[in-house]
């Protein structure tokens, strides 16, 4: 199993980690550069990445820097299914659909009061663009087992914000969390006691919880842009 960190070097933005195996590729969070303008300026970039062979993308949680690029990723002809929790998949839908009202917004100021270096500044992606891309979106509850190809991969609560989780991916004999950003595992409103008891190990930090035994669901992604 190969990983590439195509986001969230050199910053603590832009999440996006490239997950290949020899017959399955995946996504694991796909978010926007925030900050600085150079930082900014790296949404605008073309991904190191075949989009007609990305059979799936797999979210922590629902902040931009680790949603806010899915929009794009639709643009740019995605049609694969966005695997989150459910609380996730409603905040998606807020805060996706705010971010391109806002650079609607920006872009329009932009043009208005001619500032920036381009005669017709054009946002990102706009609010459309938006609302459409929340149709890939797939609900899985914590623990859920989901196979992706030869991915098998389930969330676990990870306390930052409603429908937060880590991801843990298993492919090629190899087992791997994504911690995803880490809050109180002691917050009830975030994850109820009864959820994070459990024996696990722990690796580069993240406690890894055994799921419960239960049959996969099986997603049929290659090709997922079809």
């Amino acid at each position: 199993m190969k990983i590439t960190f195509i986001g969230g070097t050199e910053t603590v933005t832009g999440s996006k980690f490239l997950l290949e195996t020899d017959t399955t590729t995946v996504l694991v969070d796909c978010g926007l550069f925030q900050g600085y303008k150079w930082l900014r300026e790296r949404n605008w970039q073309t991904l190191p990445l075949d989009i007609d062979k990305l059979d799936a993308v797999l979210i922590t949680h629902a902040h931009l820097d680790h949603s806010g690029y899915i929009p794009v990723l639709y643009k740019r002809g995605f049609r694969g299914p966005v695997f989150t929790h459910h609380a996730t998949k409603a905040l998606c839908q807020i805060l996706l659909a705010d971010s391109g009202h806002i650079q609607e917004e920006d872009a329009k100021y932009y043009s208005k009061h001619k500032l920036g270096k381009h005669a017709h500044p054009e946002p990102l992606y706009d609010r459309q663009t938006a609302e459409a891309s929340m149709r890939l979106f797939q609900s899985v509850e914590f623990d859920e087992q989901i196979e992706v190809g030869d991915i098998r991969f389930y969330l676990q609560p990870a306390g930052h914000i409603l429908g937060a989780a880590s991801i843990i991916v298993e492919a090629e004999g190899k087992r791997i969390g994504f911690s995803g950003d880490v809050g109180r595992f002691d917050d009830v409103l975030m994850t109820p006691p009864s959820t994070i008891a459990g024996a696990g190990s722990a690796v580069d930090g993240v406690h890894l919880r055994q799921p419960p035994a239960r049959h996969p669901r099986s997603v049929s992604a290659v090709g997922g842009n079809c």
